[in-house]
């Protein structure tokens, strides 16, 4: 995650709770903090930056696969 400001990151936790309880994810165990770290870094590192478009497309693909 590369200059993520606490905007970024707290925009990308707001997403991944929309998103585990659209997909009905028990997020009872899970640290949505890291989880948004990871989310970022996915995106930075894939070159689609900290948009919420892109937030969104990663969050779902991890959602997809389990991946949180």
């Amino acid at each position: 995650m590369y200059k993520a400001s606490k905007k970024d990151i707290e925009l990308t936790k707001k997403i991944i709770k929309e998103e585990m309880e659209k997909n009905n994810v028990d997020m009872t165990n899970i640290d949505i903090e890291d989880v948004a770290i990871k989310v970022l870094d996915i995106s930075y590192s894939i070159g689609g930056g900290y948009g919420e478009n892109t937030i969104r497309k990663v969050t779902d693909s991890m959602m997809k696969r389990n991946i949180y």
